[in-house]
């Protein structure tokens, strides 16, 4: 987990940076968007892929899959809001805070732990 970079960055909190995949849906006419986040925040997160400028503002549902190394946790249903259409990413703001956020510092926590028993 990283904390604000610098001066410029208008993100509060801190955000992850753990490489998922991510579907996003719009509201409007269900047509969906699909790419992999490596900055993802308590308040929204940033989609490598590209979204038409046509879809500024629209509200949409986000999916995210978090991927471990027997299993994968899905986290759906997101409502956001897609807040920036630029290449080669978009930004989407989460409408409510993402509730399950707290569970990824443990889970780092838990990986680098791992990882150094197995150097040891």
């Amino acid at each position: 987990m990283q904390f604000k970079q610098d001066i410029d960055d208008r993100r509060n909190g801190s955000r992850l940076t753990y490489r998922v995949h991510v579907t996003v849906t719009l509201l409007s006419d269900g047509i969906t968007f699909q790419g992999w986040s490596n900055n993802v925040s308590i308040s929204g997160l940033a989609l490598d892929a590209e979204i038409p400028g046509k879809y500024q503002d629209q509200e949409c549902i986000v999916h995210i899959i978090f991927p471990g190394e027997s299993s994968k946790l899905i986290i759906d249903d997101v409502h956001g809001q897609i807040v920036r259409c630029s290449t080669p990413s978009s930004g989407i703001s989460f409408l409510n805070p993402l509730e399950w956020f707290v569970l990824f510092p443990v889970y780092q926590g838990k990986m680098a732990r791992m990882a150094v028993a197995e150097t040891e």
